[in-house]
């Protein structure tokens, strides 16, 4: 799964995927972010051609703490993929 937002509350979220045994292939955001943890890839934005097609090949994870830019977020994905890739939630694991 792609994580989409790599800071604080996605630190969070990757713990709790990890712990459930998930593979977290890679992150999302508006930039490569030099500060990075678990040395998870780059795949580009939300928007972009590597991210969407990372994220339609093994699903995602909005990991944004602000809860109205999560939403913003999801309601631009399902307008771009057209709900083909339903967004991964800590009740689906």
């Amino acid at each position: 799964m792609v994580l989409i937002g790599y800071s604080g509350h996605a630190f969070v979220v990757y713990g709790i995927f990890k712990a459930a045994g998930k593979n977290v292939m890679g992150y999302c955001d508006v930039a490569e972010k030099t500060y990075n943890p678990f040395g998870l890839p780059y795949v580009g934005t939300e928007n972009s051609e590597t991210g969407l097609d990372a994220i339609k090949a093994s699903g995602y994870f909005i990991a944004v703490g602000d809860n109205k830019l999560r939403k913003k977020i999801y309601e631009a994905l399902q307008k771009i993929i057209y709900h083909q890739q339903m967004p991964y939630t800590l009740r689906r694991l």
